[in-house]
């Protein structure tokens, strides 16, 4: 069974122990690899050191039950530097349906946050740098905005 190509999120199956058993185009672009070459590599070759020992920590768990989980984790491109991404799993099963085997596989969709990552952290400092001003100006700034209907009453009469 292949996996989709052509798609905005790279698709990955692992085995147990954290081999790449298929993998998307996607994938092998987002690890900065080729399509021919992936399957049968630890997916930890393809992690900062980091994001290993992190990687390692979580998937018996990850793998064990997937659902409502995910990881995130760093990966190295020679050609793209370092990149997020964010990792969501589900456990497949065996064809007839039957209850999961040993040697079962889990489907892993990994998608790029990088970007995403990058105006959070734009975010993050531009409310940092808008709280220190605030700081250093004071509290003397209001802290709601006057009411404009409460001076209605100083406003002379409009005839008609």
């Amino acid at each position: 069974m292949g996996q989709p190509n052509n798609t905005p999120v790279g698709y990955v199956i692992l085995d147990r122990s954290g081999f790449v058993q298929e993998a998307n185009e996607t994938f092998a672009r987002l690890v900065g690899s080729d399509l021919g070459t992936v399957a049968g590599k630890p997916f930890t070759n393809y992690l900062s050191d980091a994001a290993c020992h992190i990687f390692l920590s979580q998937y018996k768990a990850f793998f064990k039950d997937p659902d409502n989980k995910q990881l995130v984790i760093t990966i190295h491109q020679a050609r793209r530097g370092a990149r997020t991404l964010k990792l969501f799993g589900r456990k497949e099963l065996p064809a007839d349906g039957g209850a999961s085997l040993p040697g079962d596989k889990i489907r892993v969709v990994a998608i790029d946050i990088t970007d995403q990552r990058k105006a959070e952290e734009k975010v993050q400092a531009s409310h940092e740098a808008l709280r220190l001003q605030h700081d250093i100006q004071g509290s003397d700034l209001p802290a709601e905005a006057p009411d404009p209907g409460r001076h209605s009453d100083r406003l002379p009469a409009v005839s008609r």
